[in-house]
């Protein structure tokens, strides 16, 4: 390769990278990245209520698996974020992976946020 060909190979390049600096940043609505409680109760009925009480009353159908108002109350100074995030990669304790997206955990994490007491727990930021 010649110089001159090497030279305008590595100008094409620097001008593709610099085309994405161009475009405009995509914006996040703060209640966008916090979640959406409704959504989050939706997903909870579809995923984690065969094992887990998901309403704020009665047990779980699982003995093992904590209410989700009991997850609630544990977490509500914690970053649930971050353990929904394992559980969606290699599981949690005898619970297996369940794939989500880092939308569902935010709706999730707001759904169980919302069974606290006065529905009050700060969420994760």
């Amino acid at each position: 390769m010649t110089p001159a060909r090497a030279l305008l190979i590595g100008l094409g390049a620097a001008a593709l990278a610099g085309c994405g600096l161009l475009a405009p940043p995509v914006k996040v609505s703060p209640l966008e990245r916090l979640g959406e409680v409704g959504r989050g109760r939706t997903l909870a009925q579809a995923r984690c209520a065969a094992c887990h009480a998901i309403s704020g009353t009665g047990p779980s159908r699982d003995p093992q698996a904590p209410p989700f108002t009991q997850v609630a109350r544990r977490y509500a100074d914690q970053r649930l974020d971050w353990e929904l995030e394992a559980i969606s990669q290699v599981g949690h304790y005898a619970m297996p992976a369940k794939a989500l997206s880092p939308s569902e955990m935010r709706d999730l994490d707001a759904y169980v946020r919302s069974l606290t007491p006065r529905g009050d727990a700060s969420p994760a930021v």
